[in-house]
């Protein structure tokens, strides 16, 4: 299990947009990937 909160609030555009690459590769159907987040760009990949 991940549990990350607000893990791109410090962070500049281009290197949130890394984080969330980093963190899309981690999915897999055994892995839960928990966020908090005010982040738009977040809300959009999550499901």
């Amino acid at each position: 299990m991940i549990l990350a909160d607000e893990p791109t609030a410090s962070l500049d555009p281009k290197n949130s947009e890394e984080l969330l690459s980093i963190l899309e590769s981690l999915k897999n159907p055994n892995r839960t990937i928990i966020i908090a987040t005010h982040n738009p760009l977040i809300w959009e990949q999550a499901n």
